[in-house]
């Protein structure tokens, strides 16, 4: 809903391009939250609560529904604990009591004028599960010449891999049960590399990647 210069800072910052691909990414953000409200392992909920009073436009309420899902609410600022139990109890309605207390008492007050509340629950179990008995001690390294044991998980199945070595680093994929949402897992190919990987991750494509990657068996 935002336009002029905010629009265009709010673009800038978060990479979208020109404020003019607003409906695009408008359209995008609905069709993610569409895919995401039939997903069983994430919860997401979006409100927006308004200071009693204050009218929202309402070509912006209806933008905020149909493309954000984000409908708009009144409620009294002034009386903090009254608007923070009402904000907290619609989440834990949203996320099947996972999430409470997401907003304290002492953050909301008369002056307050607009909240925007989104939370996201996630919680998914692995398509091959690990098990526990073939659990066993495995060395971390610290540094190129020292390292501890300590407990790592196993298992041997066909998974998305690929040793993207130009890169210098590996990719895996797991899967959830039940659903489209998958763990990309990068490690560094040199013992002592995760510090050089952190430098690339801001310019990894994740979607090219998983593009390159083939099921195979991996232990």
């Amino acid at each position: 809903g935002a336009g002029g210069l905010t629009a265009e800072q709010m673009y800038s910052v978060l990479e979208f391009g020109a404020p003019d691909r607003k409906q695009t990414v408008a359209d995008n953000y609905r069709r993610l939250m569409e895919r995401l409200a039939t997903d069983s392992t994430v919860n997401v909920a979006n409100k927006i609560y308004v200071m009693q009073n204050y009218a929202v436009k309402g070509a912006f309420n209806a933008i905020a529904t149909g493309s954000f899902r984000s409908e708009a609410e009144s409620v009294n600022f002034a009386e903090s604990a009254a608007a923070a139990k009402k904000i907290n109890g619609w989440v834990e309605e949203k996320t099947n009591n996972k999430i409470k207390d997401l907003i304290s008492p002492d953050a909301l007050d008369e002056l307050s004028r607009m909240v925007l509340v989104n939370a996201v629950h996630f919680k998914g179990t692995w398509t091959y599960q690990f098990d526990p008995s073939l659990t066993r001690p495995f060395p971390f390294w610290l540094s190129e010449t020292e390292s501890r044991d300590v407990p790592m998980m196993n298992i041997k199945k066909h998974f998305a891999f690929n040793n993207f070595e130009e890169l210098g680093f590996s990719a895996l994929e797991l899967t959830y049960g039940g659903s489209d949402m998958t763990m990309m897992l990068l490690l560094p190919n040199e013992r002592m590399g995760l510090a050089a990987l952190e430098e690339k991750l801001p310019t990894l494509n994740l979607a090219e990647l998983a593009g390159k990657m083939h099921k195979q068996e991996v232990e």
